[in-house]
């Protein structure tokens, strides 16, 4: 959350136990990265972070994850032609929703999803110290997906000599990212919520980030203007 200098609020960010999230497989292969499905995982336990922040002031949200890199050598021969190429994976293999923690900083070295357009979302005046101005749930989020970071997996694999380097040049060409899917059969497994407040009478202007790398996907990062 990035907000202008009159705007404050409370983020909340939850894990429902034993509810099942999806995680995007990425996979590399020759030339292009590709989904190959999504990877559900679900936890015995609950995490949540509730976090207020003051007037101006960023305040993030994290949790932390297992990233899992993969290379196969494919070989062989179908219909008489023959077949040798490599697959890279790179996903998210475990998470730890008691992890969940937020504040003014993220963590070092952490990162958001490259942020390809910002989607706004209106005009709002505050009419009241104790209502918000703005408001917005899981359940009017539009998706229900969201991004995750794997650049910074990624730059770990390229300086192990992991990853190729096709592979690690097309993810930053791209802005590739995990898409989490958060619903399913119609049950959320992460629910998250913001909440804005200023001083009555004045406007601003919000806005969401979203990233493009195979599809369109929210990243839950919010920032305002003072609006006149």
């Amino acid at each position: 959350m990035k907000p202008d200098s009159e705007t404050y609020g409370n983020v909340h960010y939850f894990y429902a136990k034993k509810e099942v999230a999806g995680f995007r497989v990425n996979v590399f292969i020759e030339s292009e990265w590709i989904s190959a499905g999504f990877y559900p995982i679900s936890k015995n336990s609950y995490g949540a972070h509730v976090g207020a922040f003051q007037r101006g002031k960023k305040y993030y949200v994290w949790m932390k994850v297992r990233y899992r890199y993969e290379k196969w050598h494919v070989w062989g021969r179908c219909d008489r032609e023959r077949f040798d190429y490599y697959e890279e994976y790179v996903y998210i293999k475990n998470f730890y929703p008691n992890t969940m923690s937020g504040g003014s900083l993220p963590p070092s070295g952490a990162r958001m999803p490259p942020i390809d357009s910002w989607k706004y979302e209106g005009k709002y005046a505050s009419t009241s110290d104790d209502y918000p101005y703005y408001m917005k749930y899981e359940d009017n989020w539009g998706s229900n997906k969201f991004a995750v970071d794997t650049l910074k997996f990624i730059s770990v694999l390229r300086a192990l000599g992991k990853i190729s380097e096709k592979a690690a040049n097309k993810a930053f060409a791209i802005g590739l990212f995990i898409s989490v899917n958060f619903m399913y059969e119609n049950v959320e497994a992460f629910s998250f919520s913001i909440v804005l407040y200023s001083d009555p009478g004045i406007s601003h202007r919000v806005y969401y980030g979203r990233s493009y790398d195979l599809q369109w996907a929210p990243v839950i990062y919010f920032k305002t203007y003072l609006a006149s």
